[in-house]
Parts: structure tokens; sequence; C-alpha cells
């Protein structure tokens, strides 16, 4: 199993794993539901809901990378370690 293959698992079970969660800068996000994974194209999982530390719920598609990214004005950075995109709808 490659390496995205292994991170795309984990954000599968991501709303079991762990509570929130949370930005380099100190933003929480607790994942409701991770979306559908979509083995055909990018995005990698689709429909996925997140909640911010007010209760607020951001829906929207994930991309996962390992390497840095540019972050746009469209997308979210959720994750310190390994890229994890949030596409927001």
């Amino acid at each position: 199993m490659d390496s995205e293959a292994r991170l795309a698992e984990l954000w599968g079970r991501a709303h079991r794993l762990c509570e929130f969660l949370e930005t380099p800068d100190g933003y929480r996000y607790r994942v409701v539901h991770p979306g559908v994974q979509n083995t055909s194209a990018d995005p990698d999982f689709q429909g996925a809901v997140l909640e911010n530390s007010d209760g607020r719920p951001i829906v929207g598609d994930i991309e996962l990378h390992f390497a840095a990214v540019t972050v746009t004005r469209t997308t979210t950075m959720l994750m310190p370690i390994t890229t994890v995109l949030c596409c927001m709808s």
C-alpha cells in the first residue's frame, strides 16, 4: 500500500480515530463525516462534513497530499503533518 493510499485509509476513519483535528494556528475541526472516497479522480473524498469549534458545519471535498501545496482562497489547510485540503462547496 502506497503512502497516499494509507493516508486515504486513515482519513476515511478520521471521525473514529480522533476527537478533532488542529491546524498549526490552533483552529480545531471535528470530522463529522469523512466523505465518500472517490477512486476515479480528484478530489480524494467528496461530501465531507467538518464542524468548527463554534459548532458550524463545513461541507466540502477533501484532497489529501504529502507534499506541500499552495493554499488558495478556495481551500483551507486542516492538518499540519500531511496536508489535507477541504475545498469548500
